[in-house]
């Protein structure tokens, strides 16, 4: 087996099977603490067939098909939270299911009849101002819900963004170890795109590895989570003799990439980095291994952070970070970190942008939690000799898992030295 199919990709009749355990997983652990988050007594998902809302994206099965108008409902009963499936799709034995039909007037009776049964005083739907995973709820379909449902309900209506931040930024256990595979994967195809049986220097352009990488995609059935992106970096005497629009991948050269996969409805994200070598070359210049190894400390100290963060917004997360970062004379410290999972920029705190460094909003200000996980995206900067630079940039992304109790890992391992081309 090559090492780029360490990892199985399970058939489709396999990954419907996980996806499905996966939710009722979630459901089962997530869905009080969900609630409690917005101190909610129903929360209420409506969408569109072909326009799902994102977080009734991940309550359904994979081997369903959403037709019409999408319904669920969370609501709190003396026994418990119970959950309802008040449309056509099919979602197995994963909610109630009183209603089967897909009539619009039939499935507005059924929630009507679970609103006066239970007359929940907080009624959460999805219509959040900061999370663009909370604000799922579009304007027809609002405006339908207040047009079928009894007026005296109306002022119950509240945002679910909390409750949407908490389910969608958690983890369970399960889900942790699957997304280790996950991660795998995503850099197994960082591996091959820059393996020298792909890259031959001199020949290969740089904008040939986006459709290598994006075909070894398809090829082992995942799909992409984001356009794959590539670029080469090269010493000043290089770009002067080649000129600063040459594409082709030069001895010398660092490639750079920024991609991603999708697999089991989980996203990776990564930033990692090739050298090509000189004739003679056995590695990289020291100078650029220097750098390398730099972000690699501004990486431990993330970590370490967020293993002692637990309840810290983003933007308290950052500063504390960056301290450390110049304290440890970490040249050029730059942290632009977001969380990753089911989502691939949301919805966990922020920490950091390219182009904001201190306060990033609201977004920052949401808190940290066990069970979760981030994109630990960073960049630092040197002096490189060897290139005639005074100072270059090299950005780095690899994925940090933090536990039940708070510590935080790398499921996947990451990058310390250069691939090797």
């Amino acid at each position: 087996m090559s090492k780029s199919d360490s990892v199985k990709v399970l058939d489709m009749k396999g990954q419907a099977q996980v996806i499905y355990e996966i939710i009722k997983d979630r459901l089962n652990t997530l869905q009080e603490a969900a609630l409690a988050a917005d101190n909610l007594d129903m929360w209420l998902i409506l969408s569109q067939e072909d326009n799902l809302d994102p977080i009734q994206a991940q309550l359904i099965p994979l081997d369903c098909w959403p037709p019409i108008l999408q319904m669920i409902a969370f609501v709190r009963s003396p026994n418990g939270i119970r959950r309802f499936n008040l449309c056509g799709t099919d979602t197995k034995d994963l909610y109630e299911w009183p209603y089967k039909g897909q009539e619009e007037p039939k499935q507005y009776a059924e929630l009507n009849k679970l609103l006066e049964e239970f007359d929940p005083k907080r009624i959460g739907i999805n219509i959040g101002s900061v999370e663009w995973c909370a604000g799922g709820l579009t304007v027809n379909r609002h405006r339908d819900l207040l047009a079928k449902i009894p007026k005296k309900f109306h002022d119950r209506l509240v945002s679910a963004e909390k409750t949407c931040t908490y389910f969608m930024q958690s983890m369970t256990q399960r889900e942790l170890d699957v997304y280790a595979d996950v991660v795998a994967l995503g850099r197994e195809m960082i591996a091959y795109t820059y393996s020298p049986e792909r890259i031959i220097p001199g020949e290969t352009l740089i904008t040939d590895l986006r459709w290598i990488y994006w075909d070894r995609t398809v090829a082992r059935g995942l799909e992409l989570s984001f356009l794959p992106y590539f670029r080469l970096m090269r010493s000043k005497q290089d770009e002067e003799k080649f000129g600063p629009d040459d594409k082709v991948i030069r001895p010398g050269d660092i490639i750079h990439c920024d991609v991603g996969i999708k697999y089991l409805r989980y996203h990776s994200d990564h930033q990692e980095l090739a050298y090509v070598r000189r004739s003679g070359e056995t590695d990289a210049p020291a100078d650029l291994k220097a750098i390398l190894a730099q972000s690699n400390r501004l990486q431990d100290i993330f970590m370490d952070e967020l293993t002692h963060g637990q309840g810290a917004s983003g933007n308290e997360l950052l500063a504390r970070m960056l301290q450390r970062a110049e304290k440890g004379k970490i040249q050029g410290a730059k942290i632009y970190s977001h969380s990753i999972g089911r989502l691939l920029h949301e919805p966990g705190p922020l920490i950091g942008l390219p182009w904001e460094q201190k306060d990033t909003g609201l977004r920052g200000e949401v808190k940290l939690i066990p069970n979760t996980c981030f994109s630990m995206e960073l960049c630092s900067e040197g002096p490189v000799p060897s290139w005639q630079r005074e100072a270059v940039r090299l950005s780095i992304e690899q994925e940090v898992a933090v536990d039940a109790k708070g510590k935080c890992y790398l499921p996947g391992g990451r990058q310390t030295e250069f691939h090797l081309i």
